[in-house]
This record gives structure tokens, sequence and C-alpha cells, in this order.
């Protein structure tokens, strides 16, 4: 009987580029209309900033922004992911519709 080979976590075992990656989806709409709310999804335990604001996450990643009814051009989002992620923080923009 050949001996027993240890698979490492399911967390660290390599996947195929392309292929996803349970709890790290982003997923942040293109456009917004002003006057509306901004929800989006990151990973649990990333910062998210909006406009130079922090965003709250929520236990599933997910946030909510209010737009101001008078905004117009983009909004800049920022996405830091959690350690031990050492990426830069990604950079988004939103573009808001009157």
């Amino acid at each position: 009987m050949p001996p027993a080979t240890r698979q490492p976590p399911v967390d660290l075992r390599p996947v195929l580029p392309g292929s996803p990656v349970p709890g790290s989806r982003i997923a942040i709409p293109r456009t917004v209309r002003a006057g509306a709310i901004l929800n989006g999804q990151v990973p649990v335990g990333s910062r998210v900033e909006i406009q130079g604001h922090v965003v709250p996450v929520d236990a599933r990643g997910q946030f909510s922004y209010p737009v101001a009814s008078d905004a117009n051009g983009q909004l800049q989002v920022s996405i830091k992911r959690p350690a031990p992620d050492t990426r830069p923080p990604m950079s988004l923009r939103v573009q808001v519709l009157p």
C-alpha cells in the first residue's frame, strides 16, 4: 500500500488561472444613478473607500454607499483586500448617470 500523501488545506491549493476562488469575488456596478445607492461585494475583511470616505463592509463582504443626488462624473472606488494579500489597493471608477 503506498504511503498516504497529505493534501494542503483547500484555501492553499493552487487554482487554475480564471478559476473562481471562494470568498474572493469583487462585484461593483460600472454605473449608478445620482441619488441611488451603490451596492457592491468584496472579500470579507476588505477596506473600501469611495471618494476618499471609508465605507463599512459587512460580515458577508457587502457594502452600500449613498450617491448624492447632485453627483456627476465618476466615483473613485479603492478596494484593499485583507491580509495576507499584499497587492496594492484596486482602483475602480463608477460612472454616475443623471
